[in-house]
């Protein structure tokens, strides 16, 4: 029988006959209004219920991946977010490609799911995600700059009191030995000390950044 008749069968026995009685006359039509309104707040925390674990189960599978995205933008900048190597053209290019491609992603996550009806924790975890992205951006402006800066500094022994007579490399010849585009040209006139600045360069490969010397070709003419 229907809820709303809120019929409850019993089978009672009396010897070997079996009768069935129907305890819906003995409810007062005030409970059994009663009770079909408790029906209607169960059927819709229900519904809720379901909608819920349904964005819950999107959420999840969707954050997981932007959080995996992320995690790859992270692992690519990681040698340039502690300055440890000098940032080439394409490099740059490729990191601000990934790091596009990651902020469209958070944007269409957003725009997609209906964040204001989870809880705040799953809400900020998107901000989070977002912010992970921030410092990155932040270091790439300007990041060739200060890594030669810092090069300079941590490299000063290499570049001051060279050979016999004590020869010290000037802030742009230090520039031009730290420079590790993948073409680097250096344009000078004759006794500016283009030869040195290319032997100090192979002196800088092998000693801080761990360049076997058999790995390195110099040609001169």
């Amino acid at each position: 029988k229907s809820m709303e008749q809120v019929a409850i069968s019993q089978s009672l026995w009396e010897g070997e006959e079996q009768r069935k009685v129907d305890s819906s006359p003995f409810l007062l039509k005030d409970e059994q209004k009663e009770l079909k309104r408790i029906q209607c707040v169960l059927n819709e925390y229900i519904r809720s219920m379901e909608e819920y674990i349904s964005l819950k189960r999107e959420f999840e599978d969707r954050i997981d991946g932007l959080v995996s995205e992320v995690r790859v933008v992270e692992s690519d900048a990681k040698p340039y977010l502690n300055y440890q190597q000098y940032l080439t053209k394409s490099a740059e290019e490729a990191l601000r490609q990934d790091i596009l491609s990651a902020k469209k992603e958070i944007r269409k996550f957003r725009d997609e799911i209906d964040l204001e009806n989870l809880t705040d924790a799953d809400r900020n975890r998107v901000p989070t995600i977002n912010g992970s992205i921030a410092p990155i951006i932040q270091c790439l402006d300007e990041y060739n700059p200060e890594f030669i800066k810092r090069e300079r500094k941590r490299c000063r022994p290499l570049f001051t009191d060279i050979g016999d007579e004590n020869l010290s490399l000037t802030p742009t010849q230090q520039k031009a030995v730290i420079r590790d585009e993948l073409n680097n040209r250096v344009i000078a006139g004759a006794g500016t000390g283009k030869t040195l600045v290319l032997t100090t360069r192979v002196a800088y490969l092998i000693k801080y950044h761990d360049v076997a010397p058999e790995a390195i070709l110099v040609v001169t003419s």
